[in-house]
């Protein structure tokens, strides 16, 4: 009789613990919910981080006076052209 309420008792204790430790403010739910929050935050800034260092880039290049980025950039972005040069738009049309 003991043993038997011994071993119930033990197994509503470590089913109560299990429950405890998955469910509370700071469970195992909890740190796989951040984890992943955190997984994809780092993805993100990742990212950023490797446009950040292409805009740099291109920056330095423009500060450093180089002249095919140059016209490149007011070409494409400005459509400016040299003289004598006609541009051409071409219009994309949706599928």
């Amino acid at each position: 009789m003991k043993r038997t309420y011994f071993i119930t008792l033990l197994a509503v204790l470590i089913i109560a613990g299990a429950g405890y430790l998955a469910f509370n403010s700071t469970g195992v739910i909890k740190y796989i919910s951040v984890k992943g929050t955190a997984d994809s935050l780092s993805q993100k800034i990742d990212s950023v981080n490797s446009v950040n260092t292409s805009l740099v880039n291109g920056i330095d290049s423009l500060k450093k006076k180089i002249p095919a980025k140059i016209e490149r950039l007011a070409r494409e972005e400005y459509g400016m052209a040299r003289r004598n040069e006609e541009v051409v738009k071409v219009k994309v049309v949706g599928d």
